[in-house]
């Protein structure tokens, strides 16, 4: 897979809570430099196109991921105008109610 910095370059940095520690706000900038955020909003907004109206968890479950790496990106996506939400119901994976989303075309 190729970098996917160019299309999520200019990103704004994941933002670390104004009540987490310095430590979570640098971890932000240095993901965000060495091309994580883009490679993971890459690999959000890919699997969203796999699999349309599906929860972020069911998302994360059906690709195998962990530690919530989709959830994270999702409104990120959503800010850049790439995914929507289309539904709110109950979750497959938590049997809670969440948003299911869709790539835009």
């Amino acid at each position: 897979m190729s970098d996917q910095r160019d299309l999520f370059g200019d990103t704004e940095p994941p933002r670390a809570r104004p009540s987490h520690p310095d430590t979570s706000h640098e971890a932000a900038r240095a993901i965000t430099q060495d091309g994580t955020v883009g490679r993971n909003q890459n690999r959000t907004l890919d699997a969203l196109r796999r699999h349309p109206g599906m929860t972020t968890n069911e998302l994360e479950d059906i690709d195998g991921v962990r530690g919530g790496t989709y959830r994270k990106r999702m409104s990120e996506l959503e800010t850049m105008g790439l995914a929507f939400r289309v539904a709110k119901r109950p979750c497959r994976i938590t049997h809670r109610n969440a948003y299911a989303w869709e790539a835009k075309s």
